[in-house]
């Protein structure tokens, strides 16, 4: 189990939506938005903590940041319905998969944060509406102990 494992299950939970594949779906590369799809879901690492819940098992708890991407098609309101539906797809498909089409050690997954929709002007963002979600996933491992 490992940081790896973890996002090859969140990215897996979330290609399991329509609309998103693993064409569209992408850990840490930006260069697939001017591949001329509808929308991105690009995923990097936002954090790791450790806890130890027994003497026989720890907790490792990663965050990531999961940068939704609809791109702007000429008119406000209609991208914007679109952004505003990829965002609720991908909150009803974590809430249907929460350990990430069980990925191994997974104990559950949560969008924990999530940031305005920020419009397509933006100098970081040109041509996309964007929005930033944090999921929290817990990993439960039973370490090697030698002592």
């Amino acid at each position: 189990m490992s940081y790896g494992t973890v996002q090859a299950g969140l990215i897996r939970a979330i290609t399991n939506q329509a609309g998103f594949s693993c064409d569209n779906v992408i850990a840490n590369d930006h260069r697939s938005l001017g591949d001329g799809s509808t929308s991105h879901a690009i995923i990097v690492f936002g954090g790791f903590s450790r806890q130890e819940t027994s003497i026989q098992r720890v907790s490792h708890v990663w965050n990531f940041n999961i940068e939704l991407y609809t791109a702007y098609r000429g008119e406000i309101a209609p991208t914007k319905t679109a952004a505003n539906n990829n965002f609720a797809s991908l909150l009803s498909i974590l809430d249907q998969y929460p350990r990430l089409a069980d990925t191994t050690g997974v104990l559950t997954s949560f969008i924990s944060q999530a940031g305005p929709l920020e419009d397509p002007d933006s100098e970081h963002n040109p041509g996309q509406f964007k929005q930033v979600m944090v999921v929290t996933v817990e990993e439960v491992v039973n370490p090697n102990r030698v002592e």
